[in-house]
């Protein structure tokens, strides 16, 4: 393996708790045997449903690539267009080592699609209507896919006045599940808003 699947297999085991173990697993057995099959391992068990561990099934990749080409803007069309931006990437951010994962897939993923995107990254307007509620706005407060900083953000594009922003203080990149379980506070909150539009008080920070 490269060390720029190393860094994306890194990114990937990132996203829940529930794999932080076979993460540090992994670096370690990278740092003290120069051995990288553990990420290997973890990247088929990832794009494998559990059951199955370690062999190919239903890929979210393919998924994963047909909705940020569509979706999100990329210029990169050549060989030449990703070298310099990698150069200039290297420069940069040197602890990144060049491009992050998050670059990977949406740039280099989607050179050559066949079509312009259809609803690329653009400022977010809602119509306000006199009937229309406000806006409950979920997020983990280390999470490391989407930051919160993307989340005040939307905040501030619908309003202020027109949303309620809540925090789970947990790591990963999902609020309403953790590590494939359903419950604690943040669940409970998401389930009273979707079913009831009971909305919780501004600011709060969940435990769990």
């Amino acid at each position: 393996m490269t060390s720029d699947e190393i860094r994306t297999n890194a990114m990937d085991l990132l996203y829940t708790e529930a794999t932080f173990p076979p993460l540090g697993a992994a670096i370690d057995e990278v740092m003290s045997k120069n051995d990288a099959s553990k990420f290997a391992e973890y990247t088929l068990i990832l794009l494998s449903p559990s059951e199955t561990r370690g062999v190919y099934n239903n890929s979210i990749t393919f998924s994963n690539i047909g909705i940020v080409c569509q979706d999100w803007y990329h210029s990169d069309q050549s060989a030449a267009d990703i070298q310099l931006k990698y150069t200039i990437a290297k420069a940069q951010a040197p602890l990144m080592m060049a491009f992050s994962p998050t670059y990977r897939l949406f740039q280099l993923n989607c050179i050559g699609w066949p079509t312009n995107g259809h609803n690329p990254s653009h400022r977010i307007s809602v119509t306000k209507t006199a009937n229309f509620p406000k806006v409950l706005i979920v997020e983990s407060l280390y999470d490391p896919a989407t930051s919160l900083v993307w989340g005040a953000q939307l905040r501030e594009e619908i309003g202020v006045d027109r949303t309620v922003m809540v925090i789970k203080n947990m790591t990963g990149h999902a609020v309403y599940e953790q590590a494939g379980s359903i419950g604690g506070d943040t669940a409970a909150v998401i389930e009273q808003y979707l079913v009831n539009l009971v909305l919780p008080e501004e600011g709060t920070i969940h435990q769990s």
